[in-house]
């Protein structure tokens, strides 16, 4: 089984400008645990970690930044402005942009409140109680005394100020003792505490004696390059549900209008369709009367070989040859499928 462990320090970009935690990618990790191809493991350490950081510490240290920009940029425009006492509209103009800028300040601090403290419905917040509820949660209270042992022996990772990555480090070892079977774990921190040049060994030793091999990374954007083929997967599981969805909308068209709106969304599987999937099609477009007599259905982009004008995709030379004759008369279909225009170019030759 493949096991994804996030630290705390990756984390605060849910919060952060940079967007190597997007929302997109929280949701490529909320697939994988939907679709068993990970499991989250998240210590109660790193929850705590999390939860009053966002509340005090990181949510501070940002607002102290805007300050500090604050500060600097008001230095500065004030000496721009004390130096112009000969030019009274241009000094007039610099100072309503520093009211502007002051203006603007308060909002962003505003922004800041909300997306830390808004009682936990800021979009931030909701990503990372929603990587929570799907996770795994490991109990680091049962393994403090070990922590403490770890910490006393300066074995990594060791951090003579805290033993707080001790409690997480020892909470990884013991879900992975209990388990004791042949597992992948994808660590991502980029603390150094647990390696400045890759996995520190002595960590790799304890894991390895429980059947688990570690990689490790530094960024949450590789996690697209660990389980690439696991991603590709469940975009073309999605893709199929995404495509036999479409298949069945327009099969089942109960007007016009929609028979057109429905069609627009099958259009975009046309290279994946399958000649199980044109049957339906067909069948439906020769039956259902809101699909044939609709204004907003033109069938010829849907099975006309965009290589070959007037032809269709060689795909449909597979289907029933009365199905499909009903289907071109009840359509309107001008375009001919290969081997009917030999068909008739043999019995002019017999005439």
């Amino acid at each position: 089984m493949k096991y994804l462990f996030i630290d705390t320090n990756i984390y605060k970009y849910l919060f952060s400008d940079n967007t190597t935690f997007s929302d997109d990618v929280v949701g490529l990790v909320k697939k994988l645990i939907d679709n068993e191809k990970l499991i989250l493991i998240l210590p109660t350490q790193v929850i705590d970690e999390v939860e009053r950081n966002y509340l005090e510490f990181w949510y501070v240290s940002e607002c102290e930044d805007k300050e500090k920009k604050k500060d600097q940029y008001i230095e500065n425009i004030d000496k721009k402005i004390d130096g112009l006492n000969e030019y009274p509209k241009l000094r007039k103009v610099l100072e309503k942009e520093k009211v502007k800028y002051i203006k603007e300040h308060t909002k962003e601090l505003k922004v800041i409140e909300e997306k830390y403290r808004n009682n936990g419905k800021s979009k931030a917040i909701k990503n990372f109680n929603d990587l929570k509820n799907k996770s795994e949660i490991i109990n680091s209270d049962a393994v403090l005394n070990n922590a403490f042992i770890r910490s006393q022996k300066k074995n990594p990772p060791y951090d003579k100020a805290k033993i707080t990555d001790a409690v997480i480090w020892e909470s990884i070892v013991d879900f992975f003792k209990k388990r004791n079977k042949k597992s992948i774990l994808y660590f991502l921190a980029d603390d150094g505490c647990y390696g400045k040049r890759g996995f520190n060994p002595f960590l790799l030793r304890e894991v390895g004696k429980f059947k688990v091999k570690v990689h490790y990374r530094k960024s949450i954007s590789s996690l697209k390059d660990l389980l690439g083929s696991d991603i590709d997967k469940i975009i073309e599981q999605e893709k199929h549900e995404q495509k036999k969805n479409a298949i069945q909308n327009f099969i089942n068209s109960r007007s016009w209008m929609s028979a057109g709106s429905n069609f627009s969304e099958l259009l975009k599987f046309k290279d994946n369709l399958t000649l199980d999937d044109y049957k339906n099609i067909i069948r439906a477009s020769t039956i259902n009367d809101q699909i044939y007599r609709s204004f907003f259905v033109n069938l010829v982009e849907l099975i006309e070989d965009k290589n070959s004008k007037g032809y269709t995709l060689p795909i449909l030379e597979e289907i029933d040859d009365m199905a499909w004759k009903a289907f071109k008369e009840r359509n309107l279909i001008l375009v001919n499928r290969r081997k009917d225009n030999l068909e008739i170019s043999q019995s002019d030759i017999q005439i």
